[in-house]
C-alpha cells in the first residue's frame, strides 16, 4: 500500500520542522509539502494533491477553516485534520461545518498522531476529547432554546446551587413539579446528571 501523502500547513516554522522531523520516521507517511499560510495551503493542495493535510486554525492571510473550505470545494477527496491548541467551540464547530475530517490537539504523541493521520485517510473522523466536548457544549447552547421559560428559571437556580426543595420554595412550585422540570431539562440538553446541569448553568448564566 503506498504511503499517505501529507501536506503540513502551520504558520510556525518550528512546528512545521518538528512535525516534518517526527513524521519522517513513519514509513506509512510521506511529507510532500508545507505551507505557512492558508493561501499557501490552497496553492500547495492544488499543486500536490495530497491525501491528508494537517492544518492549523490560526494562520495569516487566510485562516485554516477558510482555506479548508476552498480546498475541499475544489478537491473533496482530500482529508483535512486540524492540529491546533485552540479547540474552542467556534473553531471546532467551524471546522466541522467546513468539512474537516478530524480535529486534534498539538500536544500529541508521535504514535497517536500517526494513528490520527491514518484514521483520517481511511475515512474515519478522529476527534480529540476536548474537541468532542466543545461540540457538545455548542449543541447544548443551541438546545437551550428548547427550554420553556419555567425550565430556564429552574436551570438558573440549579446554577446557583439550590436543591429541588429550595427551588420549589423560590418559584412557588411543588417539589414534584421541580423534579419533573429537572428531568425535562436533562433530556432536552442531553445531559446525564445534576452536576452537569449546574456546570452548564454557570457557563451560560443569563444576565
Amino acid at each position: 500500500m503506498p504511503p499517505i501523502r501529507l501536506l503540513i500547513a502551520d504558520d510556525h516554522m518550528l512546528m512545521r520542522e518538528g512535525l516534518r522531523t517526527v513524521l519522517s520516521a513513519a514509513q506509512s507517511i510521506t511529507i510532500v509539502g508545507e505551507a505557512r499560510t492558508g493561501q499557501e495551503a490552497i496553492v500547495e493542495a492544488r499543486r500536490l494533491n495530497p491525501d491528508v493535510i494537517l492544518m492549523d486554525f490560526n494562520m495569516p492571510i487566510v485562516n485554516g477553516i477558510d482555506a479548508a473550505r476552498v480546498i475541499l470545494r475544489e478537491q473533496p477527496s482530500i482529508r483535512i485534520v486540524a492540529l491546533s491548541v485552540h479547540l474552542d467551540e467556534g473553531n471546532v464547530v467551524g471546522a466541522m461545518q467546513a468539512g474537516f475530517a478530524g480535529v486534534w490537539a498539538k500536544d500529541v504523541e508521535f504514535d497517536e498522531l500517526v494513528n490520527v493521520i491514518r484514521a483520517a485517510h481511511e475515512g474515519k473522523h478522529p476527534m480529540h476529547p476536548a474537541a468532542v466536548e466543545a461540540l457538545m457544549q455548542a449543541r447544548r447552547a443551541t438546545y437551550i432554546d428548547r427550554l420553556s421559560g419555567r425550565e430556564r428559571d429552574v436551570l438558573n437556580l440549579i446554577g446557583e446551587g439550590m436543591g429541588n426543595r429550595e427551588i420549589a420554595a423560590r418559584l412557588n412550585l411543588s417539589e414534584a413539579t421541580v423534579k419533573g422540570h429537572v428531568s425535562h431539562i436533562l433530556a432536552k440538553l442531553g445531559m446525564k446528571n445534576r452536576a452537569q446541569l449546574a456546570l452548564y448553568a454557570e457557563r451560560h448564566k443569563e444576565k
